[in-house]
């Protein structure tokens, strides 16, 4: 329920989000995405690894996945669209901080 919450709030209704691993739609699907990923890898925890680089209602920033150990477990950039109310309508992810 406090995921649910969180979603709604920062996110539009219409808002979608991709990455290498998912492609998702909407509240029901982005709670369901970060369900999924809480369940599949439990005691992990997303951190905003640099500053937000922000401009025109659009918004970048890196981010890391760490492991219940403490480990790196992934690491990558989001960039988003803000919508008129400052929520986010669409968000592009890619895995690793480097363009290959």
């Amino acid at each position: 329920e406090g995921r649910r919450a969180l979603v709604e709030a920062v996110f539009s209704p219409d808002s979608y989000y991709c990455d290498g691993a998912s492609e998702v739609a909407g509240h029901d699907g982005i709670t369901a995405m970060m369900d999924g990923i809480a369940e599949r890898f439990p005691g992990s925890s997303f951190t905003r690894a640099s500053a937000v680089d922000a401009h025109h209602s659009q918004a970048r920033f890196a981010w890391t996945l760490t492991g219940a150990d403490g480990a790196t477990m992934v690491d990558g950039i989001d960039a988003m669209r803000l919508a008129p109310d400052g929520r986010i309508t669409v968000t592009l992810g890619f895995f690793g901080v480097t363009v290959p």
